[in-house]
């Protein structure tokens, strides 16, 4: 249901049963990377952060994850007490901090 491709030459796909997978892009295609059962139901928004080191992912399972692009691992795990639409990174890639923001899926907001 999403696809992200990372300037750090990462595709990220996800699917509509949670799952999560990580390729690298290759010369001459893609090589499969590792595969992450990430949420308990499909996914409302999935986008990397400017320099494609972070990744970030939503679903309607009202969890809300962050990955380490280059190691591949989850490094966040935050349980939300709304329903995730889209996310998006709002941090410039030279910012200290990096902030995602996350949609409400039921109500015109922001958080």
């Amino acid at each position: 249901t999403h696809i992200v491709v990372t300037p750090s030459d990462f595709v990220i796909t996800a699917s509509r049963d949670g799952q999560l997978k990580f390729w690298k892009k290759l010369q001459t295609g893609i090589e499969f990377i590792k595969h992450f059962k990430a949420h308990l139901a499909p996914f409302s928004g999935m986008a990397a952060s400017p320099d494609g080191g972070l990744l970030g992912t939503a679903s309607s399972d009202k969890g809300l994850k962050v990955f380490d692009v280059l190691s591949f691992d989850m490094i966040n795990w935050i349980k939300l007490d709304f329903t995730p639409g889209v996310c998006e990174w709002v941090s410039g890639s030279q910012a200290a901090r990096a902030v995602l923001a996350v949609a409400d899926a039921t109500a015109p907001e922001i958080r």
